[in-house]
């Protein structure tokens, strides 16, 4: 998908309602105002994605002892115990000592090592990027608590999609599933499905072809929910931090904007108290 997003020829101009077109979507943002919710959100990933990774290493006990006390307590210990019930020092000493030994080359050999592996093949960062660091759970515009440390292990990492600048792989727009475990298991033949989206502005030559592929990644997730559990889908897409482009792109593709309201965000609050979120819906 990445791939593609610059690759694909630019759309034909479709005719939209003036009224539409002269609409300031986002009347007190400026693009550099755009380009701070987007790096907010990048940087919220990231921490987001650390804390995963500290948290995971923990676990696993990867983290190497952090000083040379623990080391040697531990050695004194291991030392006296087998003293104690060996009855012989010279055997006790030279076991702590080979056992010390050991210690210092598991933390500097094996532990980078051990480390680097959980970091590519765990399922908290598979891909080492921000696409994988989103929990299912939680209760800002992103869809996690950050620091809702017990449930870690229960999240769902796969609900977000980065879109990149294939030139200098600067991230321009982030695609947020909300959860809709309560949808996938819903017995009702209707339901409703919420999706945060988000681009970069000052990227107009590619902006259409950015939005095509962000709108095509959210389609394709609802038509396996389409297809295995619900005759009828109301897709909700949040609009976040994006420019008046977005939302005529959106109105092109036959999305209606059902609802504007004022973020509970702390960050937008006070560095952006104008800041809105529009929702715009579209019957599946």
């Amino acid at each position: 998908m990445f791939g593609r997003l610059f690759q694909k020829k630019q759309e034909e101009t479709v005719e939209v309602d003036e009224s539409l077109s002269s609409m300031a979507y986002h009347e007190d943002l400026r693009p550099e105002d755009n380009a701070k919710i987007l790096n907010y959100a990048v940087e919220l990933l990231k921490m987001k994605r650390d804390k995963f990774l500290s948290f995971t290493e923990r676990s696993l006990a990867l983290g190497s002892p952090r000083d040379t006390l623990f080391r040697v307590g531990y050695f004194l210990y291991y030392t006296g115990f087998l003293w104690y019930f060996s009855k012989s020092f010279s055997y006790a000493i030279t076991n702590g000592i080979f056992t010390l030994i050991f210690m210092y080359l598991f933390a500097y050999f094996l532990n980078p090592r051990l480390k680097k592996w959980s970091q590519n093949h765990s399922y908290i960062a598979f891909d080492k990027e921000i696409n994988d660091t989103i929990a299912e759970k939680g209760y800002n515009i992103f869809g996690f608590n950050i620091e809702d440390k017990e449930h870690l292990a229960d999240q769902d990492l796969s609900n977000v999609q980065v879109f990149r600048n294939n030139e200098n792989d600067e991230v321009v727009g982030l695609v947020v599933l909300k959860p809709y475990s309560d949808a996938l298991f819903s017995e009702e033949d209707e339901c409703v499905v919420e999706i945060g989206m988000m681009g970069a502005s000052g990227i107009d030559k590619i902006h259409d072809q950015l939005c095509e592929e962000m709108l095509e990644w959210c389609l394709a997730k609802m038509q396996t929910l389409k297809e295995t559990h619900h005759k009828t889908i109301h897709l909700q897409i949040h609009l976040l931090g994006i420019d008046s482009q977005t939302f005529l792109f959106l109105n092109k593709k036959k999305f209606k904007r059902i609802s504007s309201y004022k973020t509970s965000d702390k960050y937008f609050a006070n560095k952006l108290p104008g800041f809105k979120k529009h929702v715009l819906e579209l019957k599946l």
